[in-house]
């Protein structure tokens, strides 16, 4: 019967009404219970009178074995009426299988271990019931008692069970945490079984299972906790079904003594019977040397991966090569591995074909297909046992190996991710599974990566690895042709190509592609070898290429490309450990401080979703969207030196700022303008850097003065200030920031007389011109503008510049040594004027540009970027019922 946690029953044999299964056995590893079984109990002389010639009712007594996986019953032994008694003989210490203690003259039918290393035995009482006794496995032995000699005893049932009517024990049985499974009886177990005349006949009692603390004293029948207890019969011999280990608190033997075994060849007994199914000669295992990669201080290593979503649990892949050397005097044809899984959590067994021959006193390399990559719960089994079948053995070679996580020889035990998002494009993500690579260059590769760059696009609504509009039979259409690629921790470098020309035509290579590699690195990471491949030619990093160069984590390494082994643009990557290419044996390879996901569950463009954060795991082994930061995943990706947008319409300002700001970056620049009625924003954005920042937009005068009274009273300061015309009325944009600075001062609504006098004023005092705004309204100028009090030496401030008078100011302050500093526009009866300040003392160089469509500016925009320079100013005006824009940008 087996007792499910939840209370239910069932029935795995049942063994009639004349039977008895008696004295189960909890495998090791917990997946299958074997008992002997006795088809007819009733007196050998009574069936003999009945029949003398029929001995069925004893043929079928034996071992049994069924296996709580699948519920599979399979025969063991043919011991007719006396199944022999070892089902399996554990060892109390994990060593020593023969009988192992005496007690004086007291019999002990019943004995276990418990996990602090004491033995308890239940002391022979009246029918078969009696007291426990624990003492610690320590002694040394009397003349005739073998082995241990109980000291220290302790009783650990109180003399008050044994009194008449209290009842008393049997059929002990180790559980975890220091407990123990006993049968107990009330009365009459006590009372001695009497001879009718006829026959022995044991006392009429009603036992149940319960379960107890192994190191304390019962005093009372209360003490006990109950399992199970049916009046309608007799529950008897207990066993936890849980694994070895979890019980014993050492690990299971490796080599159990094996069942006792007439050796008769029998068609009723099962293929998979132990050492019965026939006799089996000296040598029926094959001699094999077996060595296992990757294997560190002994132990079997898996790579842990993360899980596809928070709404899945994590796993591992295990891959394996083997070294098989043969040590028999002839060839071996090994043709079958069957690896199993020892410990919590169950996994159920996987059979391998193999075709291997190996010549005598030889070795053969054999390892996993990428079909045969085993995936494994995490945390997996605490041990691996892999069984190697051959022609002609009846039994398989076996090793048995501790089965662990890997962990990468770096500080932090797994790798930095290979790229940075801060070179993604917006709606870009790394690409990449694990479990999914071919077992190239001798089963090296089984843990490999080939990643790209996709996106999602919205037009053919599925995700692709190309540009908008572009090819596939060309590299510059992939997105990730070119993408940066950085050391994934500090390292040494040992080989490299910068020369191996680009395959032309993606899918097709260059044949034969020689290196295979292409352009490459192999870097040294403590005892591992990482190669990183194909990238472009002539894009290695040159500080780099010298063997033996040193190579901190991040450091670039070359750009993405198609060279080598390659049949489109794609970063591969690899680790053996070994201290030169192609020479050791695979690694896994796990990453940390990334996120990923299964990319089928994206809603894009918005990048939400059951994200999973990874620490010390492989990618998940499915089509992944990788996010190559720790921070969460944004709209935007992080640590670009700036981000701008311009043209932004008002009615979706407020959700594109939101976007960015939640993405990791301050407002510096706000500009507000209208064309045709309609009002539209630019802005720009710089990495959050920990100041503390306020921005506000769309604010009347009265609504901004508030704010600017709060703000300024919670130790803020005035960092922009931005008026335009919205719905015909003048708004306000602000910026504020909690951070240290010279004096300042601002004002809004002023108008040009007004605004003129303040700066007159404020100029004779010191303060410089900052941030200059204005609007017309009803042909009504109207400024709002903010000084800082320090020197910029020189300076000129232009506030009602035509765009032909904006040029020729320009040039005059160019000539003067004079740097743009500010931009700014508006409209004024029709016609755009322009607002610029330059000062003496001002970064340098610059580029300033006007007059420009949308299209012209984004280009010049990315044209600056790319050479290094940064936005300082961007500005738009109504220019032929168009829009225009003028901008700066500096180093």
């Amino acid at each position: 019967m087996l007792l499910h946690p939840d209370g239910a029953e069932e029935v795995l044999f049942s063994a009639g009404p004349d039977g008895a299964v008696m004295n189960p056995s909890v495998s090791y590893d917990a997946q299958s219970v074997a008992f002997w079984y006795f088809p007819n109990v009733r007196p050998l002389d009574q069936l003999r009178e009945a029949d003398p010639t029929r001995t069925s009712w004893r043929d079928e007594a034996g071992i049994y074995r069924v296996d709580l996986v699948t519920r599979a019953l399979t025969r063991l032994t043919l011991q007719q009426f006396t199944p022999d008694t070892r089902t399996q003989a554990d060892a109390v210490d994990g060593i020593h299988f023969e009988p192992f203690f005496g007690f004086g003259t007291l019999a002990h039918p019943f004995i276990t271990r418990l996990s602090d290393g004491s033995i308890v035995v239940c002391q022979y009482g009246r029918s078969g019931f009696g007291q426990l006794y624990r003492f610690p496995m320590d002694g040394t032995g009397q003349p005739g008692y073998p082995l241990f000699q109980p000291t220290a005893l302790d009783n650990v049932s109180s003399d008050e069970l044994m009194r008449v009517g209290l009842g008393a024990f049997a059929h002990l049985s180790a559980a975890p945490n220091n407990e123990l499974l006993v049968v107990y009886a009330r009365s009459p177990v006590n009372d001695n079984a009497t001879n009718t005349g006829e026959e022995w006949a044991a006392p009429d009692y009603d036992s149940g299972i319960y379960r107890l603390r192994g190191d304390q004293v019962l005093n009372r029948p209360e003490d006990l906790v109950l399992v199970k207890d049916d009046p309608h019969y007799n529950e008897l011999w207990p066993r936890a079904v849980v694994p070895y280990q979890r019980i014993y608190g050492i690990e299971a033997p490796i080599n159990p003594v094996d069942l006792t075994t007439d050796g008769r060849l029998d068609p009723r007994l099962s293929e998979d019977a132990p050492l019965v199914a026939k006799a089996e000669p000296r040598g029926s295992t094959p001699n094999l040397t077996i060595t296992v990669e990757p294997s560190e201080s002994g132990s079997v290593v898996y790579l842990p991966l993360a899980a596809k979503t928070t709404n899945h649990q994590p796993n591992g892949q295990l891959a394996l090569k083997l070294t098989i050397k043969n040590n028999e005097t002839a060839k071996v044809h090994v043709n079958q591995l069957v690896v199993t899984f020892i410990g919590s959590p169950s996994v159920n067994p996987v059979t391998i074909p193999m075709d291997l021959e190996i010549a005598a006193n030889s070795s053969q390399e054999w390892f996993f297909s990428t079909q045969q990559n085993i995936i494994l719960p995490v945390p997996a089994p605490g041990q691996i046992k892999l069984g190697l079948s051959a022609d002609g053995f009846t039994s398989p070679a076996i090793v048995t190996k501790p089965l662990a996580a890997h962990k990468s020889p770096t500080p932090a035990g797994s790798y930095r991710f290979p790229a940075r998002a801060s070179d993604l494009r917006v709606g870009e993500y790394w690409s990449g599974r694990s479990a999914a690579h071919s077992p190239a260059g001798g089963g090296s590769q089984l843990f490999a990566y080939d990643m790209g760059v996709i996106t999602f696009d919205q037009a053919t609504n599925k995700w692709t690895d190309l540009l908008p509009g572009k090819s596939a039979d060309k590299n510059e259409s992939y997105r990730v042709w070119g993408k940066p690629i950085y050391a994934m921790a500090d390292g040494t470098v040992v080989a490299f190509r910068n020369d191996i020309p680009t395959n032309p035509n993606p899918p097709e290579d260059l044949s034969p592609p020689n290196p295979v590699e292409g352009n490459h690195f192999y870097l040294q990471h403590g005892d591992e070898l990482v190669l990183y491949a194909h990238f472009q030619p002539g894009s290695l990093n040159a500080k780099l290429m010298q063997v033996g160069a040193q190579v901190k984590a991040g450091t670039f390494l070359g750009l993405a490309g198609n060279s080598g082994n390659s049949t489109a643009p794609h970063l591969h990557i690899h680790a053996i450990r070994a201290t030169k290419p192609w020479s050791g044996p695979l690694r896994p390879l796990p990453f940390h401080d990334i996120y990923v996901i299964d990319h089928s569950v994206l809603n894009p463009p918005n990048p939400a979703g059951p994200w999973v954060k990874v620490n010390g795991q492989g990618l998940p082994n499915v089509a992944s969207a990788i996010w190559p930061v720790a921070s969460k995943p944004s709209w935007y990706p992080p640590g670009w030196a700036e981000l701008s947008r311009h043209g932004i319409p008002a009615a979706a300002y407020q959700t594109e700022f939101e976007r960015i700001a939640s993405s990791g970056y301050r407002l510096v620049w706000i500009d507000g303008y209208d064309v045709n009625g309609q009002t539209f924003f630019n802005v720009i954005f710089r990495p959050a850097d920990g100041t503390a920042w306020v921005a506000q937009h769309d604010l009347d005068g009265s609504e901004y003065q508030e704010e600017f009274n709060k703000w300024i009273q919670q130790g803020f300061r005035l960092a922009h200030i931005e008026s335009y015309l919205s719905g015909g009325q003048i708004r306000y944009a602000s910026i504020f920031v909690k951070s240290p600075g010279p004096q300042w001062a601002a004002y809004h609504g002023r108008t040009a007389e007004q605004h003129q006098q303040l700066f007159n004023n404020l100029t004779q005092d010191g303060f410089r011109p900052v941030n200059i705004s204005a609007v017309s309204l009803s042909g009504t100028r109207y400024y709002a503008a903010l000084y800082e009090k320090r020197d910029v030496g020189s300076f000129v401030s232009r506030s009602f510049l035509t765009p032909a008078e904006y040029q020729t100011e320009f040039d005059s302050n160019v000539q003067a040594g004079r740097k743009l500093v500010y931009l700014n526009a508006y409209t004024h009866l029709g016609s755009p004027r322009i607002i610029a300040i330059w000062y003496q003392k001002a970064a340098s160089p610059f580029v300033a540009r006007h007059g420009l469509s949308s299209t012209q500016y984004q280009t010049e925009h990315e044209k600056q970027l790319a050479n290094g320079f940064l936005t300082r100013a961007v500005t738009g005006y109504e220019e032929g019922d168009q829009a225009r824009f003028a901008a700066l940008w500096s180093k």
